[in-house]
């Protein structure tokens, strides 16, 4: 048998940690206190007290007034009528037509008239469930927000405190002095000031019009970035892209994945998979199938290199765009390929350098330098210089060529018609009567002036110290047939608008 002391011991700490138990899991949480009414009545059987007139109550921090209420005293829950008003510190201050309050876990459902006022904004709906031990709250039947510039509307609400975030969706609606935006699902951080957009989303300005599946806006740095679907536009521009990110103060942006920009004005598209963009100046990097698109009334010019700058000339007014490594165009009546170029907007002037070949109707043009003017997106004229060859296919066996220090070509409807030569003029080409070759015509001058007609070579003037032969077409030797550099590239020349990634 235990010691009588020990016995004593035990007896005593049972009965404390019973106590204990009891006394922890009895406790409840404090009542609900009767401040004022002007009337009071009190129903024993059904353990509740009827209150009315100028009714003011109080639980812990949560003051209640109403015109009328029922105080359920077992369950410690409250149902306030009439002229509702519930303040709890400075942060809550709920109006409605009626609430239903639990003393115990501090939630309560204002309903008909509600309005959630705070320091800064207004809410406004039919029925709301407020949480005031853990300040977080959500109304289902539409709601309005509304502070001194802007107007939010949404089908459903949410405010989690812990996180200081807002969550707001279906037909979420913000009307601000400058934007109306139209989301499915909004979030709204306080502490980050950042608002995040989930589903279809616009945004519509005076001048401006964003389109995005998903994206955010950071309000104190004025950076935003929007995905899925993105699309930006403006009165001049039309930006698309997977991912597009703009900071405003540091005036830059980015655009990743399927990014088009297109300038309405000038109907210029630039495409790619990653783009650049500084404001102050105006420049624009593009990489990773870079695609240059100049679009005209019936046919458009495509130009694709590695990478694409557009930036502004020295006077300001006008753009200069330049394409380098490996740079292929295709239109349906001019191709080529150089190593680059650029082409500045304000004289309609491309300057190919790096080994430059053009190929127009049935001519192949090459030299170490090209300028090609072009009115109206058309061929006007191009001068070449340096190793300036022309080819143009006669039949399968045969070419005429035009080889020079330096050349001019004039085109008229898209096709050359004449020919200057300035410098060690060669030529080579096959007079034709009805289709059938009568000769192989092999001239030299300093200076040489050509005429072509439906491609084909018309007229040879040797302007001066001219040497040519005129011999049967079978007696010259294949190796005498071309001219020195002689190169027939058409395998590089692009067929369609999608050869030119090749």
């Amino acid at each position: 048998m235990l010691p009588l002391s020990v016995r004593r011991f035990l007896i005593f700490l049972l009965w404390f940690l019973t106590t204990g138990i009891f006394l922890l899991y009895g406790q409840e949480k404090s009542r609900v206190n009767i401040l004022h009414a002007d009337k009071l009545i009190i129903d024993r059987l059904k353990d509740t007290r009827k209150l009315a007139g100028q009714v003011r109550l109080q639980h812990e921090d949560v003051f209640m007034q109403c015109d009328s209420a029922l105080i359920y005293e077992s369950t410690n829950i409250v149902e306030a009528y009439s002229n509702v008003f519930l303040n709890q510190g400075d942060t809550v201050f709920l109006y409605g037509d009626y609430i239903h309050y639990d003393g115990n876990s501090e939630k309560a459902v204002v309903v008909g008239n509600v309005r959630l006022v705070d320091n800064e904004s207004v809410l406004t709906t039919n029925k709301l469930n407020f949480d005031l031990q853990n300040n977080t709250g959500y109304y289902l039947t539409g709601g309005v927000i509304k502070d001194d510039d802007n107007i939010l509307k949404s089908r459903e609400g949410f405010y989690f405190s812990e996180s200081k975030t807002y969550h707001y969706r279906g037909n979420v609606v913000i009307t601000t002095p400058e934007y109306v935006i139209h989301a499915d699902t909004l979030h709204y951080n306080t502490a980050t000031n950042t608002t995040r957009f989930f589903g279809p989303t616009e945004i519509k300005g005076d001048s401006l019009f964003i389109y995005c599946e998903r994206g955010w806006y950071d309000l104190d740095k004025d950076i935003s970035k929007f995905s899925m679907n993105a699309r930006l536009e403006t009165k001049e521009h039309t930006v698309l892209g997977d991912t597009l990110y703009y900071d405003k103060h540091r005036k830059y942006g980015y655009g990743l994945g399927h990014v088009e920009l297109t300038d309405t004005v000038k109907n210029i598209i630039l495409k790619g998979n990653t783009a650049y963009y500084w404001e102050d100046p105006e420049r624009t990097v593009i990489t990773d199938s870079a695609l240059f698109i100049q679009v005209g009334e019936t046919d458009s010019l495509y130009l694709h290199a590695d990478t694409l700058r557009s930036f502004p000339d020295i006077s300001g007014k006008y753009r200069i765009l330049s394409a380098y490594y490996g740079v292929w165009i295709y239109r349906t009546d001019l191709q080529g390929y150089c190593d680059s170029l650029a082409y500045n907007f304000a004289d309609s002037v491309i300057r190919m350098n790096g080994s430059p070949v053009l190929w127009t109707e049935g001519n192949q043009l090459s030299a170490d330098y090209m300028e090609l003017f072009t009115r109206n997106s058309r061929p006007d004229r191009i001068e070449m210089f340096t190793h300036s060859f022309i080819i143009s296919r006669q039949d399968s066996l045969h070419f005429n060529q035009i080889k020079g220090k330096n050349m001019i070509g004039y085109f008229r409807d898209n096709a050359l018609y004449k020919i200057d030569v300035k410098g060690n003029g060669q030529t080579i080409y096959y007079p034709e009567d009805n289709g059938e070759l009568i000769g192989f015509n092999k001239a030299e001058s300093s200076n040489i002036t050509i005429l072509v007609n439906n491609n084909q070579i018309s007229r040879i003037t040797l302007l001066n110290k001219p040497n040519g032969i005129l011999d049967p077409p079978e007696k010259p030797r294949p190796a005498e047939q071309k001219l020195k550099g002689f190169r027939w590239r058409e395998m590089l020349r692009p067929k369609s608008r999608e050869d030119v990634f090749k």
